[in-house]
């Protein structure tokens, strides 16, 4: 079994057990009678789209040998598919995709205040910030980085502690208590991201070594050099992955003047 086909196969199925068990839940639900919200089920099939389909594509071949290609399908995955995960909310759904006895079992230890508390903690913008900003830092060190590209559990374990940070790091942006409160956390937690994140970036764009000689040559699939490659690549992290962060804390910031333009507008005569 080679790496390749082993890491494709791990993806395939733990797309297809996440698909399947959200339709699962879905039918229970329907069938209560309970109305699902459609935009919920929308946003996580974008989502779901979004982290398996660059996995499971040409892409993820590709960027074994073109870094900016590499960069384009964890960026997908970070900033795309995480944020779409928790706005679609997917919890309640999957917690009913489980048999009966093992569902309560589940809400029960979800419930506990232990759960409670350590959840709290990890979803706390300044922590979520540092575990979320850690790993894309950590994994882009030349050693970790050749690993992922030579070692299909390496590169799983990439995978997941790039999109579990992220998760952790969108949902406390984003949770229904986040969106309720004063933004200024979430607008501080995001431009600290924003500037960390476009630090990298930058470092990859002007600099004037290759941080990973070990990777393919990229010039007969895109005619670029490696150095170029990099460049691209760090462009892309720079500019589009800061956008995003930026533009999230804009609309953060703007949702919560509507909110409290309306709250506290006068009434009609």
């Amino acid at each position: 079994m080679t790496q390749a086909f082993l890491f494709d196969a791990c993806c395939f199925i733990g797309a297809a057990v996440t698909a399947a068990a959200y339709a699962i839940g879905l039918a229970r639900l329907s069938a209560r009678g309970v109305s699902i919200n459609r935009r919920s089920v929308i946003l996580f099939g974008t989502a779901w789209l979004c982290a398996i389909l660059p996995v499971l594509s040409p892409l993820h071949d590709l960027g074994h040998t073109v870094f900016w290609l590499h960069m384009i399908e964890h960026e997908s995955l970070i900033l795309i598919a995480a944020p779409l995960f928790v706005l679609a909310r997917p919890g309640p759904i999957f917690l009913w995709a489980l048999p009966r006895g093992v569902m309560g079992r589940v809400q029960s230890w979800l419930l506990a205040p232990r759960t409670q508390a350590i959840w709290a903690q990890l979803t706390r913008p300044a922590v979520a910030v540092v575990l979320h900003g850690a790993t894309l830092w950590i994994w882009h060190a030349p050693s970790l980085f050749e690993a992922a590209l030579v070692s299909a559990p390496a590169h799983l374990a990439q995978h997941f502690s790039f999109f579990v940070p992220a998760l952790l790091f969108w949902w406390s942006l984003l949770s229904r208590r986040r969106l309720s409160a004063d933004p200024a956390a979430a607008t501080l937690a995001l431009f600290a991201t924003a500037l960390q994140t476009s630090l990298l970036g930058v470092l990859l764009t002007v600099s004037s070594s290759i941080w990973y000689p070990f990777a393919g040559d990229p010039f007969p699939i895109c005619g670029l050099t490696r150095i170029e490659d990099q460049h691209v690549a760090g462009l892309i992290m720079w500019v589009p992955g800061t956008a995003v962060y930026l533009a999230a804390a804009l609309w953060l910031l703007g949702r919560h003047l509507v909110i409290r333009e309306h709250t506290y507008a006068p009434p009609r005569r």
